[in-house]
């Protein structure tokens, strides 16, 4: 013989009606309470990074976080990288004194970074090896966005109303 309760004008999957007719008890200090640990977050930043020559530009996107924990920052005509393992930081990229860096975007997983430039042009550059891989012209004007699909493929955007897609494993 199986016993179930059932009332007619309560929905199958609410218990609460239960608590309320005395059918269940619980004394208020037994009710089954889920622990929940509190997560502590600082208030404070954990490193403060100088960034003397950082523009103060909505249209520029001057800073990416890579996969392999690397801090690329667009200064002026430069871009650093800062290693967050170790707190180093190296120039990666030193453009002529007449053009700025407007973007930089870090593929996925793989240690290329792309710098877009004022002038119009996208540069590729190996973090690890620190040497520029290709560079990438078509724009007419500054490159304010970089955009990854893969580890190959990527989107620049830029002031001239065009978004050029590329592949970097084909010759230009």
């Amino acid at each position: 013989m199986k016993f179930s309760y059932k009332d007619e004008n309560k929905n199958e999957n609410d218990y609460a009606h239960l608590f309320s007719k005395g059918i269940l008890n619980f004394p208020e200090n037994h009710l089954p309470v889920k622990k929940i640990k509190e997560r502590k977050i600082s208030k404070v930043p954990t490193k403060v990074l100088d960034a003397p020559a950082l523009y103060d530009d909505f249209y520029l996107n001057l800073i990416d976080w890579s996969a392999s924990n690397l801090l690329a920052v667009g200064l002026s005509n430069s871009v650093y990288l800062w290693n967050a393992g170790n707190s180093k930081v190296v120039r990666l990229v030193e453009l002529a004194s007449n053009d700025l860096v407007t973007s930089c975007s870090s593929s996925p997983s793989s240690n290329v970074l792309g710098v877009g430039t004022h002038a119009g042009v996208v540069e590729l550059w190996d973090c690890i090896r620190q040497k520029k891989i290709s560079t990438c012209k078509g724009h007419t004007a500054r490159v304010g966005a970089i955009a990854w699909n893969s580890n190959n493929v990527f989107a620049s955007g830029s002031r001239d109303k065009n978004i050029l897609i590329r592949d970097i494993r084909t010759k230009e």
